[in-house]
């Protein structure tokens, strides 16, 4: 894989306690690729995909997706501090 852009940042429960083990990802449309990280257990993730493209951000958690299905761009740049706030509370 090309060396591209990095997007990080932290995934949360609804009490802003960090979530381990959650499923982070950004699917390129185009070349029908998916580019990837697990959640540390701080909630940190940071994922490195080809930058010229436009990718669909998802988290999952457990059997669930949470996350926003947003476009971004990472054509321009690092996109950091890219946190998510899952409507669940901690268990």
């Amino acid at each position: 894989m090309q060396s591209g852009n990095i997007l990080s940042g932290t995934v949360y429960y609804s009490d802003l306690t960090p979530v381990a083990g959650a499923w982070v990802s950004l699917y390129d449309p185009t070349e029908k690729t998916t580019y990837y990280a697990i959640t540390d257990s701080n909630g940190h993730y940071a994922i490195t995909a080809p930058a010229d493209n436009d990718y669909v951000f998802d988290v999952w958690f457990e059997t669930t997706r949470h996350g926003p299905i947003s476009p971004i761009d990472l054509s321009t740049g690092d996109i950091t501090g890219y946190d998510v706030t899952l409507s669940i509370p901690p268990p």
